[in-house]
């Protein structure tokens, strides 16, 4: 027979595996698929393929997803218009870029 005390601790041994279960099956099968990015706002441009559309020596314009943003570019790098580059940085308005690099497809 089994005692009170046994079917408590039971109880509350199940309830804990099943919470730390949900939780991995969580990020198993919903977060990383997803790839653990974030889908909105400005920290969401990260990482994201860019045109150049205009390129001054001060700044230039990039065009990503549709929008045109102000776009800053590092100075050991030459940039020409239709390049395609990877947005590394937001801040505010502007984005830095760096050039893509079409061997490892950076």
């Amino acid at each position: 027979m089994i005692q009170n005390g046994t079917v408590y601790a039971l109880l509350l041994l199940d309830t804990v595996l099943s919470f730390f279960f949900g939780v991995w099956f969580y990020r198993l099968l919903i977060w990383y698929p997803r790839g653990g990015r974030v889908f909105t706002g400005a920290k969401s441009m990260i990482g994201k393929t860019a045109t150049v559309v205009k390129n001054d020596r001060a700044f230039g314009m990039v065009k990503i997803d549709g929008q045109t943003w102000r776009a800053v570019f590092p100075q050991e790098e030459d940039f020409n218009v239709g390049d395609n580059v990877i947005v590394t940085n937001v801040s505010g308005l502007k984005v830095t870029v760096t050039k893509k690099d079409g061997k490892n497809g950076n």
